[in-house]
């Protein structure tokens, strides 16, 4: 009797253990299934969070590409510049200088690049590339002097470094860009109060404020000499040097790196001009006009002038402009000491001819 006891409770303790085993195998299995069904999630979410992110990435390389495809393109225009100098009487110490239209990364590129006579000398001024014309002595003649060659050229405005991303200058001290120089008056009260007056909360806006501040204010007059930022921003008119100079100076006086450009206006009609390029850290030099987005708008009745408006047009910006030289009013300068003069003034005509390139 003991004997079948003990069998039947060996029975039933095997089949205890079995059962239990049975349990845990299903536990296990199933633990298994789970853990593999969520391997495979994490699995199918790591592949769809890495395409995810390919397709962001391709999308955000196609837009950049998409950008640069939209960033103003070079242009070619073959221009020919002449100066003829009358001289009449003596006179010593002659010096004619003339910049020279150079390559500029980004901006702009020169090539066939040829002028005659052979000047004296060619040198470079720290910014500019300068031929220099140098005569002990002349008396009555004339002198004739061409420059010219082929320009490749884009506008380079704030539009075009976005999209760019890059700063192209090469200048790292820029501290004669912050001071007041000639005609450039940044420290004169009423510049830097008119400066201080004009508000942003970025350097961009500052500068942006700044150029419609002078475009609203300022009238376009053909006026005959260079009267600086202080005047103009007294009178209120001037030409594109004092607009210039007014953005130029109102920058400065915001500690805002800023300079004057002098060269032409890549087309047939109002060729020699004066502009602006503003210094941002991220992006180099960066062109502003603040002139020749202004369009003087007349107003009749019945004949009748009635009033006068300025509108800004900003399709304007599109100009290209043949670069010459930087910080200097004029694109070029003429000295010299006189002796026995038959005359008081000595003529300087200025011939400019810039037309499309066509091979």
């Amino acid at each position: 009797m003991k004997k079948n006891e003990d069998d039947s409770f060996n029975f039933i303790f095997i089949l205890h253990v079995i059962i239990i085993i049975s349990i845990i195998v299903i536990i296990i299995l199933f633990l298994n299934s789970i853990g593999q069904r969520n391997f495979n999630q994490i699995v199918k979410n790591t592949e769809n969070i890495y395409k995810e992110k390919l397709e962001d990435t391709e999308k955000i390389s196609n837009e950049f590409i998409s950008k640069k495809e939209k960033a103003k393109p070079f242009e070619k225009y073959n221009f020919k510049y002449s100066y003829t100098i009358d001289i009449k009487g003596n006179i010593n110490n002659f010096i004619f200088k003339v910049p020279l239209p150079s390559d500029e990364p980004e901006k702009q590129y020169i090539s066939a690049l040829k002028i005659s006579p052979t000047p004296t000398r060619t040198y470079h001024d720290g910014i500019n590339n300068i031929a220099e014309y140098k005569y002990d002595k002349l008396s009555i003649s004339k002198i004739n002097i061409t420059l010219e060659g082929i320009a490749n050229i884009r506008t380079y405005d704030l539009n075009t470094a976005k999209i760019l991303n890059k700063n192209i200058s090469k200048e790292k001290d820029l501290t004669q860009y912050l001071k007041p120089s000639p005609l450039i008056e940044s420290d004169d009260p009423l510049v830097k109060r008119v400066a201080n007056r004009i508000e942003g909360e970025s350097k961009e806006e500052i500068v942006a404020n700044i150029y419609e501040y002078i475009q609203k204010t300022i009238k376009y007059t053909p006026i005959t000499q260079d009267i600086g930022a202080k005047k103009v921003l007294k009178h209120k008119r001037g030409k594109c040097s004092e607009y210039a100079a007014l953005m130029v100076a109102l920058c400065r006086a915001r500690n805002i790196p800023a300079r004057i450009v002098c060269g032409n206006i890549a087309r047939d009609s109002f060729q020699k001009h004066t502009w602006v390029e503003v210094y941002f850290n991220k992006f180099g030099w960066i062109l502003y006009d603040p002139t020749t987005t202004i369009s003087n708008i007349n107003f009749y009745n019945n004949g009748r002038l009635i009033r006068k408006e300025h509108i800004i047009n900003a399709d304007k910006m599109n100009l290209k402009y043949i670069t010459s030289s930087r910080n200097e009013f004029s694109p070029w300068s003429l000295t010299y000491s006189s002796e026995e003069r038959t005359t008081k003034d000595m003529s300087v005509i200025e011939n400019i001819k810039i037309e499309k390139y066509i091979k």
